[in-house]
């Protein structure tokens, strides 16, 4: 049985009080790379899906996933990993300590100070939040795939106040008023923030809409798609946040104004060689995937 509510998930609380919810990967600064680079990725709602407790149990009990921990640049001296298990947009932070979005923001300044680049990543609500602590904190970028920038959106009708319970609690609270629309929060943006989203997704349309004259420090991708998320192929994902403040700039500037193919800019951003290999694996998967399929059918 699928639950409506993410927190009457049997398992969540337990998890989210003796974990920490976040990793963190050390390593020298690499030979050849003058810059210490520290790597923040955050979670998004598709941490666990469905909201079942066999998936949660699958997932996060025995696996303890965290998303983006494959698209690692080899540049890191530092790479983070963070997951909101109540599905809340980080409005409880991360775990029975760092439980608040104030709270998370302390722990997250602390570790990312002293680096010479720091780089937030997140896709939906962990786009949301990467903007948020991108922007408060002043890194150095932000990439955010489709993230939100309004969330009254989530509490209007009945079904989402039961689903987003936690953000309906602040809701009314002058303190967090502003977690609310953070268009207005990107105004005093001395961050830069790389936005990519499907131009063919209702909603993604309707929260780029929400930043339009709220543009300061931020480049927009909008790619020919309907696929909430990011919009082309992840194995180029990094060679993109790999990529100087010079390189993303020149990018910028050659798809302003343009509907993006997500294929055609994962050429762009990997190069030839490694779309084909891409292209190999995908129809070797579902040659396999059929095959398995036509076995069963015997």
């Amino acid at each position: 049985m699928v639950l409506k509510n993410q927190l009457e998930l049997r398992e969540l609380e337990n998890i989210y009080c003796s974990r920490d919810n976040y990793k963190i990967v050390d390593r020298e600064t690499p030979k050849g790379v003058y810059a210490k680079k520290c790597y923040v990725f955050f979670s998004s709602h598709s941490i666990y899906y469905p909201n079942s407790d066999e998936i949660f149990e699958a997932v996060i009990v025995r696996n303890d996933r965290f998303e983006w921990v494959n698209c690692i640049p080899p540049d890191y001296s530092r790479a983070i990993f963070l997951r909101d298990l109540k599905k809340q947009w980080y409005f409880t932070g991360i775990n029975s300590n760092i439980n608040s979005i104030e709270r998370l923001k302390l722990w997250l300044s602390k570790q990312v100070s002293g680096y010479d680049e720091v780089i937030f990543v997140g896709s939906s609500a962990g786009g949301y939040v990467a903007t948020l602590f991108g922007v408060a904190l002043g890194v150095d970028r932000v990439f955010n795939f489709a993230g939100q920038f309004f969330l009254r959106d989530f509490i209007k009708s009945a079904l989402d106040r039961e689903l987003n319970p936690i953000l309906v609690k602040y809701s009314e609270t002058e303190s967090h008023k502003y977690l609310y629309n953070i268009s207005d929060y990107l105004k005093l943006c001395s961050s830069k923030i790389y936005y990519f989203f499907p131009r063919h997704s209702e909603d993604d349309v309707f929260q780029f809409r929400k930043i339009h004259d709220a543009k300061n420090g931020i480049e927009v991708f909008s790619f020919n798609s309907a696929c909430h998320g990011i919009p082309f192929p992840v194995y180029s994902l990094p060679d993109l946040i790999s990529k100087s403040k010079h390189d993303l700039e020149k990018l910028a500037a050659m798809y302003k104004g343009r509907s993006i193919n997500g294929f055609l800019f994962s050429i762009k951003i990997s190069g030839f060689g490694k779309f084909v290999r891409f292209a190999i694996l995908k129809i070797i998967s579902r040659f396999f995937k059929s095959a398995k399929r036509k076995s069963f059918n015997y």
